[in-house]
Order: C-alpha cells, then sequence, then structure tokens
C-alpha cells in the first residue's frame, strides 16, 4: 500500500506597480483554491511606494501562515452582529435569541457598531468595557 502525500505549497503573492500616472501600488494575494476549485485571489491597493505595499504584502502572508489574517473589509462589526444574531436565531431559543439581540442594540452598536471590523482593536473593546463599568453597568450613551 502506497501512502500519498499531500504537497502544501508556501502563500504567494506579488506586488503591482501603479497602472496610471499618479496611480497606487497594490499588492495580490493567492489565497489557494475557491469552492469551485478556481484560482482565489485578493488583491489591496492604495500603497503610496512599493516599499509599503511590500511591506503589508508580508504582514498578510505572516497573519495568513499564523492564522490571523484577516481580508480587509468595509464590514462594521454592527453589520457583522446584525448578520451573526440572524445566523444564531433558528439554533437558539426565541427568548435567548431575544435577549442577545436586545444586548447587542442596546450595549455594543452605539458605541462600536460603526467600527469596521478591520480597525477594531482589543483596546477598543477595553475602552467601551471600560466606560461600562465607570458608569455601574448602565450604557452612559442612553439616558
Amino acid at each position: 500500500m502506497t501512502s500519498r502525500r499531500t504537497i502544501v505549497e508556501p502563500m504567494k503573492g506579488s506586488v503591482r506597480k501603479p497602472r496610471t500616472v499618479g496611480g497606487t501600488w497594490s499588492y495580490r494575494l493567492d489565497l489557494g483554491l475557491d469552492a469551485d476549485g478556481g484560482r482565489a485571489q485578493k488583491q489591496v491597493g492604495g500603497f503610496r511606494t512599493k516599499r509599503d505595499a511590500q511591506a503589508a504584502l508580508n504582514d498578510a502572508l505572516s497573519g495568513i501562515q499564523h492564522g490571523t489574517y484577516v481580508a480587509p473589509s468595509r464590514q462594521t462589526l454592527g453589520a457583522f452582529l446584525d448578520q451573526w444574531i440572524e445566523g444564531a436565531r433558528p439554533e437558539l431559543a426565541l427568548t435567548a435569541w431575544t435577549a442577545n439581540r436586545d444586548l447587542v442594540r442596546r450595549w455594543i452598536k452605539p458605541i462600536l457598531g460603526g467600527k469596521r471590523l478591520v480597525e477594531l482593536t482589543p483596546m477598543d473593546v477595553k475602552a467601551w468595557h471600560g466606560e461600562l463599568l465607570d458608569h455601574g453597568g448602565a450604557p452612559p450613551w442612553r439616558s
């Protein structure tokens, strides 16, 4: 019986120069194969210099390798939580789902809901939590 080895190729990417005068540098990240077996790629632009684009590519490749990569997105925490709470609806009892929805609406979204997921940091969450504690657990943004 022969054993079959799976060859894992390292993640790859490339830096692309601006296509127009005054344009910005970008990088393209190869993410392997998509659900249909086709090539999955992500392109991110807006870098002033080649060095900036290369540094961002290196960070993305490192993040993929360490399992911390988050694809750039404009999605906010509020939009994510709306999707999450709707997705949880069939899995929770009505009272639990309603309680979670109300907690998200009352405590999280007023302060952190407009923050883009890719920009949300542990310090943002810590500051939000500190605000709650400073006001005795009552949301300070509610009267």
